[in-house]
């Protein structure tokens, strides 16, 4: 099997039109209610995570959608654990979730540490919970039902990619 990397044209283009009807799956932890006020404010947090998803996932040989989406689902179920005063890690059994779920947990714990830009204040357990869980949302949401999917890493990569990426990936020679 051929894997293309993220930049290739061709898989771009096959990925506009991949798309499949499938049926409407009920939304992962429903009972957490996201809202727009809270994107607007967690957009820094949300952007350093969705950076720190898509660099664990591009260092992960293999790293698939599945994966990404078991190492969050076990993120989150770890942060409602958390909110419940219990502190139990919820590794999943899949290696290549695990390891991405731990080096995760190494970066949330750094952006723990440091505070808010915008607030000067730290970040709150819960204000992390609703970021993995709309992350989690979103990548469920982009499960385009092949097995070897990549379609979430590719949206974070075309979000979160840096942006001298573009000029050394184009054959362009520039003067």
């Amino acid at each position: 099997m051929v894997e293309c990397p993220l930049t290739c044209e061709y898989l771009q283009q096959a990925h506009e039109f991949e798309r499949v009807e499938r049926e409407e799956a009920p939304l992962p932890h429903s009972e957490i209610e996201i809202s727009p006020e809270f994107l607007e404010e967690a957009e820094e947090l949300l952007g350093v995570l969705g950076s720190a998803i898509v660099a664990v996932a591009l260092e992960t040989p293999g790293a698939i959608d599945a994966d990404v989406r078991e190492a969050l689902a076990g993120l989150v179920e770890t942060y409602i654990t958390l909110e419940k005063g219990v502190l139990y890690e919820h590794t999943p059994a899949n290696t290549l979730a695990a390891g991405m779920f731990h080096s995760l947990q190494d970066l949330i714990a750094e952006i723990k540490e440091g505070e808010s830009e915008e607030t000067g204040q730290p970040v709150r357990s819960r204000d992390l919970l609703h970021a993995l869980v709309f992350l989690l949302r979103l990548a469920a949401d982009r499960d385009n039902g092949r097995r070897r999917g990549r379609a979430f890493i590719e949206l974070l990569h075309r979000f979160h990619a840096p942006e001298t990426a573009a000029l050394t990936d184009s054959r362009l020679i520039l003067p």
